[in-house]
């Protein structure tokens, strides 16, 4: 016995209709909107939107890492000699620079707001104690004169020594540039951050395929549908040779 013909025609129904809407869906690009204009809205910074909750309260984590260059020979290189350096560091703060005093004007059209900034000592992400640790570097107040290089976001501190007269403080010291320190700045993802993030870009995926995982269902029942119908004829089939046949065989 095969499926009952209503079975059929109703899966072939859905079948049509879910093709037809999938189609409808990916020519007006319906669901693509809904994920710019939502996109839109969170950008807008106003109280209550992804975009003001990023920008009053900072989430990624900002590093600054400080390397300084320590003098193990400080006597040799005021009597001229050429200095030797030991690198130390980093010594690791994190940068909070949540916003105060949030006031709309104008409607909402402007935002006013105070930006204070505070700097604490992370000790997992350093390799030294800033309150223990003994540096020896130039005095950059007696050199007077200093060189700032700035790649990407890293910041070396360079100065210009030389022998000045009148400053016994200055010995008999080369002529030479001089390393004093060097900075690098870092963002880091933290877990929530990068949670956040990962739910916001699985559901513009899951919104944006939408269509196809319904024209995908149209093509599933569409294949049910073709199967139906086969078996359904071969079920016919059988039952008119059945039916052609004698009622009594000759004996």
């Amino acid at each position: 016995m095969g499926i009952r013909p209503a079975v059929t025609y109703t899966i072939g129904i859905l079948c049509i209709i879910l093709l037809i809407v999938s189609i409808a869906l990916l020519v007006a690009n319906v669901f693509l909107t809904i994920v710019q204009n939502y996109v839109k809205k969170e950008v807008q910074l106003r109280n209550g939107t992804v975009a003001f909750e990023n920008w009053e309260n900072p989430p990624p984590p900002i590093y600054m890492q400080f390397y300084f260059f320590n003098v193990t020979n400080p006597g040799e290189v005021l009597d001229g000699g050429k200095p030797f350096l030991e690198e130390k560091g980093p010594y690791t703060y994190r940068e909070y620079n949540p916003k105060e005093n949030v006031t709309f004007v104008e409607d909402g059209k402007l935002v006013s707001a105070m930006t204070p900034k505070t700097y604490v000592f992370v000790p997992e992400l350093s390799a030294g104690d800033p309150e223990t640790d003994l540096i020896r570097t130039v005095n950059i107040p007696v050199v007077l004169t200093g060189l700032l290089v700035r790649a990407a976001k890293r910041v070396q501190v360079n100065v210009y020594v030389e022998k000045i007269g009148g400053f016994p403080q200055t010995g008999n010291v080369q002529t030479l540039v001089f390393p004093v320190m060097y900075l690098n700045e870092s963002v880091l993802i933290d877990d929530l951050s990068a949670a956040k993030l990962h739910s916001m870009l699985l559901q513009s995926e899951v919104v944006t395929v939408i269509p196809f995982m319904i024209m995908g269902l149209g093509l599933l029942f569409g294949l049910i549908f073709i199967i139906l119908v086969s078996t359904n004829r071969s079920v016919d089939n059988e039952a008119s040779e059945a039916e052609r046949a004698p009622l009594l065989k000759p004996t």
